[in-house]
């Protein structure tokens, strides 16, 4: 899991096999909470928080809409990577007159 960002003492985090919409995870002092970015607009919403206070909440959001660009083009990228290699491997059919190997 990439560390994207470090705010407050947290790591902003993407998880490379993760699902959309776009979001961060952001992890530290043993809590952890989703954000949906809404990219490319935002703002950041909660989605799921584990252990921290409504005010610790507050500061986050303000601190991932504050870098909701480079979020957002961080999201983009890693997803760009992981389409990539799947469209490698989607072969075109033959052209007339060649052959295929098998």
């Amino acid at each position: 899991m990439p560390t994207v960002l470090a705010i407050f003492g947290l790591r902003v985090t993407i998880y490379p096999n993760d699902h959309r919409p776009a979001h961060v995870h952001v992890i530290g002092h043993g809590c952890e909470a989703m954000f949906n970015l809404h990219c490319p607009d935002g703002p950041p919403e909660l989605r799921e928080n584990y252990g921290f206070s409504h005010k610790e909440l507050n500061k986050i959001a303000g601190g991932l809409n504050a870098a909701l660009k480079v979020l957002c083009d961080k999201w983009s990228q890693i997803w760009i990577l992981l389409i990539r290699p799947s469209r490698r491997l989607t072969s075109a059919p033959p052209r007339p007159g060649t052959h295929s190997l098998q």
